[in-house]
């Protein structure tokens, strides 16, 4: 039944997202967008990498809406793409900025444009859209920030 489907996979993502929120001395909530993909396998392993990057984590905790990190992490999933044809996204409810436009960084030329990202930065839902230009293919990640709380209850904690 369609409806029982629909149902279920609501509660799956509810409970997906309640996770992440809920991690060890989370203080923010990222969700990562991969659209473009050549493949719905590309689009999972890079929303993955990028959504488990330990520097986009770090960054995400100190609102820095540093693209190099984030391309970074897209690079290390394995995927091939063009990184001059990728664009970057953050945004948080209905405030996006585009942080990388085909390949071509914005923040450089306009610190207008990093200064709105920082502000998304800070929120405590952050969203980073990619977009590899690719494909048709797309997949999204859940995971939170990595703050000193987290190193603080990991480091202490002993078994």
């Amino acid at each position: 039944d369609n409806n029982f489907q629909e149902a279920l996979d609501y509660v799956c993502m509810s409970l997906a997202k309640q996770i992440a929120k809920d991690g060890e001395g989370a203080s923010k909530f990222m969700e990562v967008v991969c659209n473009g993909a050549k493949s719905e396998e590309d689009a999972i392993c890079v929303s993955k990498s990028v959504v488990s990057s330990s520097l986009v984590k770090t960054a995400l905790a100190g609102a820095d809406p540093n693209w190099g990190r984030i391309i970074c992490a897209m690079g290390y999933s394995g995927v091939e793409f063009d990184p001059d044809c990728v664009s970057i996204s953050i945004g948080s409810g209905s405030e996006n900025v585009v942080i990388v436009d085909k390949g071509n960084i914005t923040t450089y030329a306009n610190p207008e444009i990093l200064g709105a990202a920082e502000v998304i930065m800070n929120k405590k839902e952050v969203v980073i859209k990619l977009d590899l230009h690719d494909g048709c293919y797309s997949a999204t990640a859940y995971g939170c920030d990595l703050t000193y709380d987290y190193v603080k209850i990991n480091a202490e904690y002993t078994t």
